[in-house]
């Protein structure tokens, strides 16, 4: 019985289909999308991303960083952003706003913190 089992597991395994990883960033838009999308800055390993009300983003960089993107490209990293340890996974991760940015301006960031 146990060698039914796991020759059953074993074809459900291997029937399953694994699919590579697409880097999202080279793909084209898809047609009818009811936006678009215009490159305007390259990173080193962009996590994720928070637009602030006056089209500017927030950038997070798994390395570390936050940078600050105008809509023409320009970038200046963020200034008193806390160490974040990066490695495998773990690093500056995500970044988001406030629900009340407009009156508090507080940004909330995740990161895995050294030791």
């Amino acid at each position: 019985m146990k060698t039914l089992v796991k020759a059953a597991l074993l074809l459900a395994m291997a029937s399953s289909q694994a699919d590579a990883q697409i880097n999202a960033g080279e793909q084209k838009p898809a047609p009818g999308l009811p936006f678009t999308m215009t490159q305007v800055a390259t990173f080193d390993l962009p996590w994720r991303l928070a637009f602030l009300p006056d089209g500017r983003m927030l950038v997070t960089e798994k390395v570390g960083r936050v940078d600050l993107v105008t809509q023409q490209g320009a970038k200046t990293e963020v200034a008193g952003v806390p160490p974040a340890y990066y490695q495998g996974q773990n690093g500056m991760l995500g970044v988001f706003l406030s629900p009340h940015y407009a009156t508090d301006h507080n940004v909330y960031l995740t990161y895995v913190e050294p030791g």
